[in-house]
This record gives structure tokens, sequence and C-alpha cells, in this order.
């Protein structure tokens, strides 16, 4: 029976043989199984899993890797034992519940003259052996570098809050932020900091989350192009923006296609921001984005803790089960 037959009917991964010499072999294909060496004979190998199943392959179905190695493969003397692995090196940042802030030296300070760095926290059911998703939260004013988390259910989640670059102002308004080429490029330095040294993260499965100013950045960023390619919807797959967004930034250029993405786009009913949040919630949807939009009652410029509730509620029903679904 070749190896991608056994492979559909056992599943891509198996663990580890009981006498301690089991391998990963791979097909030629690409898929993989773990399995202990019975024989070598011939152009034939003969592999045991941990289940007791014997399987008599080819050596061809196998990887030049594999091959390589029966070649060379003799029956194990009694008594001898496999060379101990070597475990990776872990690092203490990353544990569940910690936290750590990355500096950036190069950059230029934030808009409250402080050096440039973020605050990076892990959930408490953070997993190092599985996927997790970065979430970026991009505050009001003036921003900030510390992590927003209240609208986050449980799931395996590395948070950072992001600052602005200094300089980086909207010239009808130099409370609001502007340049967003400036902002993206600024901000994307850290991002990738970060997706370095948390390897389980993936580019594109991220969150980007903002509140007033955050929100006017995050809708100008999506309007335009970073000075080094890729831009904000390459890093990010969910999008909630609380009470900012459209007016200065439309005038840039539209969104990207959003098609398989989500977005959850709030305004206070009593807010200036309600009419231009309104027509940011229409871009997300002609764009092709999942989105939600909803007007926050008797309230103004404000991300309403019961809003808080209600964006944690959608990611836990509709966007958690996507970003961490086994591909």
């Amino acid at each position: 029976m070749k190896i991608q037959k056994l492979i559909c009917l056992c599943g891509v991964f198996f663990y580890c043989g009981a006498s301690g010499y089991a391998r990963t072999f791979t097909n030629q294909a690409g898929k993989s199984m773990e399995a202990d060496v019975v024989s070598v004979s011939g152009d034939k190998v003969k592999l045991k899993r941990a289940d007791g199943k014997e399987y008599e392959l080819p050596l061809s179905a196998l990887s030049e890797a594999d091959q390589a190695f029966l070649k060379e493969w003799k029956p194990a003397v009694p008594g001898d034992k496999p060379d101990p692995v070597p475990e990776a090196p872990t690092d203490p940042d990353l544990k569940p519940g910690g936290s750590f802030k990355l500096d950036f030296k190069d950059l230029v300070v934030d808009r409250k003259d402080t050096p440039a760095s973020c605050q990076v926290r892990l959930s408490a059911g953070y997993d190092a052996a599985k996927p997790a998703s970065l979430v970026v939260w991009l505050g009001g004013g003036d921003g900030g570098n510390s992590p927003s988390t209240g609208f986050l259910p449980e799931g395996n989640f590395v948070s950072a809050g992001l600052p602005y670059p200094k300089g980086a102002n909207n010239p009808n308004q130099a409370n609001m932020v502007g340049e967003y080429d400036d902002i993206w490029d600024y901000q994307r330095t850290m991002v990738d900091a970060i997706l370095k040294k948390v390897p389980n993260l993936a580019k594109g499965l991220g969150v980007i989350s903002g509140f007033s100013n955050g929100a006017h950045a995050i809708d100008g960023m999506l309007r335009v192009r970073s000075k080094k390619g890729e831009g904000v919807a390459d890093y990010f797959k969910v999008f909630v923006l609380a009470d900012g967004g459209g007016s200065y930034s439309a005038s840039k250029g539209g969104y990207p296609s959003l098609k398989g993405k989500f977005a959850y786009v709030c305004w206070g009913e009593k807010s200036p921001n309600a009419g231009p949040s309104q027509l940011v919630a229409k871009d997300f949807r002609s764009r092709g984005a999942e989105h939600v939009a909803s007007e926050m009652k008797d309230t103004g410029h404000a991300f309403a803790p019961a809003e808080v509730e209600k964006v944690k509620v959608w990611m836990e029903k509709t966007v958690v089960p996507v970003l961490f679904a086994k591909p």
C-alpha cells in the first residue's frame, strides 16, 4: 500500500513508537507520519507505528532524505539507546500571562515624546505549540504603547499596544493623526519585530483595533500603500473600529479588497463621528468584509463598556473559530 493511502486512512501525524527510535517519515507528496523501522530489504522498507500496525513500502515512495537515511540504517543492538534530542531553546518572555517590552532606538519618538517602544502581553491561555493571533490596539488621543484586551474572549492571543510617531498629524486638525503611510511604516516595524520574537504568530491572521484616533489610523492606513510594500490588510484579518474613521482619510483613496476578512464598526449615537463612522462601515461592506455596523445608543464619543462586551461575543462566536481553524 502506498504511503499516500496510509496517511489518508490513518491521519497525517502520528505519535512516536514505544521503542524510542521512531522517526518522522515524509512521502513524495510532503505528508508525514512517525514510525519505527522494522527492516530494510532491497528496495522495500517495513515501518511500524506505535499502535503496532506494520506497513511495507517502496523506498521510492519516501523523500530523498528518508531514502538516504534508510540506506544507512542498521537494526538496533539490544541495550542501545537513541542519541538524546537537544531541547529547543525557550524564550522566558513567552509564557502564559506574561508580558515584555520591545524598544526601537532607530525610530523617532512617539506623540508623547517618549522613545519608541511597545508593550506586549500574552493571554492566560497562551500556548506556544499552537497558532496564535496578534492583537494590536491603537489608542485615542496621542495614543500609547499599552494593549487593551477587554474585547477579547479566551484564546491564544498576543496583544500589543502601538504608539503613533511624532509629527504624523492631520494638517486640518492637529489633534488628529494623519500621514497614514508614515504611521503604518512606523508601526509595521514594531509588528515585524513582534512576529519575529513570537514564532507561532502568523502574519495575515492578526486583529487590529482602535478607538477614536486609533480608528482614524486604521481607516487611513487601509487607504494608503506602505512605502515598504505590504499594507495593513496583508497583516491583519480582523478590524475593530470604535467611534472613528472617515472624513480626512477618505480623500486618500479606497480600501483594498477585504474578502475573507472581518470588521466591527461602532459609533456613539450622539458622537460627532457618527456620520463618518457609518461611511466607514459601508466601505468595509463594499470591499467584501464580513462586517457588523453598530450604533451605541445614548452614547457620545466613547467605546461604551456594553459595546466592548458585544465585540467580545462577536469575536468569540464569529471570529475565533476562523482564526484558529485547523487547515
